[in-house]
Order: C-alpha cells, then sequence, then structure tokens
C-alpha cells in the first residue's frame, strides 16, 4: 500500500511540475483506491477497488487482485475498443454515456452488464468477452440484437445477403425478425435460427448506421426501419411487431440452471427454461408479452371493478415476485415470499391471482377453497393465453374431430381423459365449425364445453383427472373449471368486489349474492345446459 500511494504522489507532482512532458510521454491513468463496491441484488459481492476515470469510463479493479502493470494493459484495451467504436458511431469517446467497468476475480454468468455498470474478468477484457457488453453500456443499449450487431460491424463480419432474402421470402411468419433475445438463445432457438439472427442483426446495424447514423439506432423506432431494410434487399413483405412496446420493459440476464432471466422495471424476474407449452422463441416472446400485458389488464380490473380491493393487489403486485418456470412437480404458489413455480406457461393468471388475492390462513382445502381456485379460474378464463388456445385447439379440436365416442388417439394417454376431451370436441362442433386456424378459434365456447362435459356425462367421464372435484370427498363438488364459470356467474349477478366481499368473509354467501348457496348453483347449472356464458 505504501509503494502505491507513493507511486500516486511521484505521479501527481510529475503532473503538477511538468505538464507537458507528463501529457507526451505518459499514456497510463493513475489508480487510486475507489468507491467500495456494496453488494447488490444484481451482484452480490463486497470489495474495495483501485480506480480510474478517463472522460465517460471508470475501470474499477477488485483491490485484492490489482497489478499495476496488468491494469494498465487492461485500461489501454478498453480505451482502442472505444475508439474503435467511436469510429464506428461516428461519436467522440467524450459523448458515450457514463460507465463503469468492474474487473473482478471471477464472475458466475460469464460478462454480466447492469445498466450502466459491466462485471468481467481481467481474461474476458483480454479476449474480447466483454467488447459486446462493452457497446451497451457506452451507448445506453439495452436490445441484445443492436450490441451484438455492432460489435459484429467492429469485427467486420460479413452478411450473405441472398441467403437473408431466400430465408426472409419463404419464412411462414416474420417474428424472427423481432431479433428478440430468444432468437439468440439455445434451446429456444436452434444453429440455424441463431445463425440467421445474427446475420439480420449485423445487416440491419450496417443498414441503419450507413444511412441514419447512430442516433436513429438508439432513440428510433426500429420497427420502420426493419421494415424498409427488407425491401432494400428485395423482399415485399409486410413486418409489423404487435409485442415490441410491451417487451420494452424487461432486461435480460443470464442464470444458472435458466436460459434467461427477464426482468421488468419493477424487478419482478421471469426464470425461463423450455416448458411443454413453451419451447420456441416465438413462445418465449408471446409468453412474457402476455404476462406483462395481461397483468396490468388484471389490475386494471380490481381498480375498476373491485375499488375496496385495488390498494391490496397493487402492493402485492409491486412487490417481489420470482416466477420460476421449470417441468416437473405442477405449478404453485408461495405468496408470502412472492414466489411463482410453473410447470405450463399458460398457469401464470392463475397464480397471479393468487399473489395478488391471498387465500386467508386457516382455510380448509376440502370444504372452503373453492371461491378462491374459483377466482383464478375465471381470471384465467378472461385472458387466455396464447399457448393454452394452441393446445386446445391442436391438441384437442384437431385430434379429436373425428374420433366421436370413441375417444381415439388424441392429446392424452389415458383412455378416461381422452373420453373428456372427445366429448369436449363433440359439444365444441355441435355448436360451431370446426375452426380453420388458432385465431378463429371461439375460446367462451370451448370453455364452456369443459364445464358442461362432466355435468352432461358425469358417469362415462367419472375417472377422468378433468372431472375430479376440488373437493376428493364430495363427488357433487365443482371442477376447477366449473369453479371458475361459477365464479363468474356470481361475478356477473354482483360484481368482483361483493365477490372479494365474500371471500374476505365481509358477508355471507346469502348477503353477497341474495340466494342461498344451493339456489344460486342450481340456476348456475341451468344457465350452463342452456349454453349462457
Amino acid at each position: 500500500m505504501r509503494k502505491r500511494i507513493f507511486r500516486l504522489l511521484l505521479l501527481t507532482a510529475i503532473l503538477i511540475c511538468c505538464p507537458i512532458i507528463a501529457c507526451n510521454a505518459l499514456s497510463e491513468v493513475f489508480f487510486s483506491p475507489g468507491e467500495t463496491h456494496t453488494s447488490t441484488l444484481d451482484f452480490r459481492q463486497y470489495f474495495e477497488t483501485m480506480s480510474a476515470t478517463q472522460g465517460a469510463c471508470t475501470m474499477s479493479i477488485r483491490q485484492d487482485i490489482y497489478q499495476e502493470d496488468q491494469a494498465q494493459d487492461l485500461w489501454a484495451t478498453v480505451q482502442s475498443d472505444l475508439q474503435a467504436l467511436s469510429g464506428l458511431v461516428g461519436m467522440e469517446t467524450e459523448q458515450f454515456a457514463p460507465f463503469t467497468i468492474f474487473v473482478v476475480q471471477q464472475t458466475f454468468l460469464g460478462v454480466e452488464r447492469y445498466g450502466d455498470r459491466l462485471y468481467c474478468t481481467a481474461g474476458d477484457i483480454e479476449n474480447g468477452a466483454y467488447r459486446q457488453a462493452l457497446i451497451g453500456v457506452a451507448l445506453g443499449i439495452e436490445e441484445y440484437w443492436k450490441t451484438l450487431g455492432l460489435q459484429n460491424c467492429l469485427l467486420d463480419i460479413p452478411v450473405d445477403v441472398a441467403q437473408l432474402k431466400a430465408a426472409y421470402e419463404q419464412a411462414s411468419e416474420l417474428d424472427g425478425l423481432s431479433l428478440f433475445i430468444s432468437y439468440f438463445t439455445e434451446p429456444f432457438a436452434c444453429a440455424a435460427e441463431i445463425a440467421l439472427a445474427q446475420q439480420t442483426a449485423t445487416a440491419i446495424i450496417r443498414y441503419i448506421l450507413e444511412r441514419y447514423g447512430i442516433d436513429a439506432l438508439v432513440l428510433e423506432d426500429d420497427i420502420a426501419y426493419k421494415q424498409e431494410w427488407l425491401q432494400s434487399i428485395g423482399v415485399d413483405r409486410v413486418y409489423t411487431d404487435p409485442y415490441a412496446q410491451v417487451l420494452r420493459d424487461y432486461r435480460f440476464t443470464k442464470a444458472n440452471g435458466y436460459t434467461l432471466v427477464a426482468t421488468t422495471s419493477l424487478n419482478h424476474r421471469f426464470y425461463l427454461q423450455p416448458l411443454e407449452d413453451m419451447q420456441t422463441a416465438r413462445d418465449v416472446r408471446i409468453f412474457l408479452y402476455e404476462a406483462a400485458a395481461y397483468s396490468q389488464a388484471l389490475l386494471d380490473l380490481f381498480r375498476a371493478e373491485a375499488p375496496d380491493y385495488y390498494k391490496i393487489a397493487k402492493s402485492c403486485w409491486e412487490g417481489k415476485l420470482n416466477i420460476f418456470c421449470n417441468t416437473g412437480g405442477g405449478s404453485y404458489v408461495q405468496p408470502a415470499a412472492g414466489r411463482v413455480k410453473l410447470q405450463l406457461s399458460y398457469g401464470y393468471m392463475h397464480e397471479l391471482t393468487h399473489i395478488l388475492h391471498h387465500v386467508p390462513e386457516g382455510i380448509r382445502y376440502a370444504t372452503e377453497v373453492w371461491p378462491y381456485e374459483g377466482l383464478c379460474e375465471y381470471v384465467s378464463s378472461l385472458f387466455p393465453f396464447y399457448s393454452y388456445k394452441r393446445t386446445c385447439y391442436e391438441d384437442v379440436l384437431c385430434k379429436y374431430q373425428h374420433t366421436g365416442d370413441a375417444a381415439g388417439e388424441g392429446k392424452s394417454p389415458n383412455a378416461d381423459n381422452r373420453k373428456y376431451w372427445a366429448r369436449v370436441t363433440e359439444i365444441y362442433l355441435a355448436n360451431a365449425e370446426m375452426p380453420a386456424s388458432i385465431e378463429e378459434m371461439d375460446m367462451a365456447l370451448f370453455m364452456h364445453a369443459q364445464v358442461l362435459a362432466p355435468m352432461r356425462y358425469a358417469e362415462e367421464l367419472k375417472n377422468s383427472v378433468w372431472s375430479y372435484p376440488l373437493d376428493r370427498i364430495d363427488s357433487h363438488g365443482f371442477t376447477s373449471f366449473q369453479a371458475g364459470n361459477f365464479t363468474g356467474y356470481l361475478i356477473r349477478q354482483s360484481s368482483l368486489n361483493t365477490y372479494l366481499d365474500y371471500c374476505a368473509g365481509v358477508k355471507t354467501f346469502e348477503q353477497a349474492f341474495g340466494l342461498s348457496f344451493e339456489e344460486a348453483k342450481e340456476n348456475w347449472n341451468e344457465d350452463v345446459e342452456k349454453g349462457i356464458m
């Protein structure tokens, strides 16, 4: 430490006494004790630093690994890369956004970037692995495809325009042109998809820089530029992105055991890996879009129709929330911990409703849980995820449309469950034509068929898991679909606020809905049979 202080004092004296000589002879910067890095939610390490700053760039090296000669070499490498970036984008290095590079002994997830902070090892700088993150912090760009494309431009990576033209002319849809991070990430994207995304990112970055400059890339809506680029390579197709605005709220990192971690502005974290109903890059995009859009819609519903409960719901929403997507073990929620576990992505709204409206402690599952499960299923019916619609269309209607009573080979390996889905299909097709696509499917009718099938074919379907009541003891109890439908019936007869009053014990059933439970259930049964939804 004394040597370091002496060297600092000596160099400072040289600068003061001989400024001209110092500027010409010394290309080094002076590392001195910097601010202590405190453990953060993003990077949970505490360490002292040796730091240097010039222009927008600060380099803070963990003090216990600091070596003067190595520090100067790392600094020179960073400055060289910044100069190259400056030339590419036509900006002075002093115009870059202020940022800090933390050099540490090791990171858990490779090079890590959080806002204007970059964490890496000395080796990451020496071998260039940090360069994409450097571009992001220097230019204030979050989108993965933009930083990757700029890096490829710096490295002068070639692009096969003819191959890109053929790919986008033949593509069934243009979602890949979104260049969403999942299109660069295995296993959501295959090697061919990743290569296409990398080539596209590089080509579009070059197009924007050459015609419009760096400000357009950083500040403007890139959808229009993607459309222009598509036409510039001779592809006569229209590109739109209905998900882009909502998805801008997410930031992405990695995590041990998960392919991606998507973090919202409220610091809600989605730990993503492939699920049965979320396998592709496009699936990830749609799931994250719907999770954000439907969550906001649910809050809006509470605010408009349950004002007495809105503040509580909003407070729960703004608290800690971690959503883990992994296979096995079913879907469940731990409200106090703000933890959701999903085995199927389309279970998100059901479990989120449990977070926003907790089941009170002491509730007996067998006799008192249906109002809460019913509310969650009702919300799920209001906001059906695309993955659920796809399952209903592809795995049910398409597979069972010709089976009739025989049930055939369809969605489930279990014969009793196949009978259930065959009956659901039969009821649907008795009331509507077979839809030509997922988009043409009548989800309200399909959900009605899910409710009606166990009522109409009770004996035949009694061994199907989809006909099991929430209360496994009482054979006259609701199935989960029926509980949701009955909840919807009660809310339409009164209001969401009144229904939540009943759940909370503020009102008895008769006080809330004006008739007994048995009378309400009988009226609901009649409505279901009549097809009223």
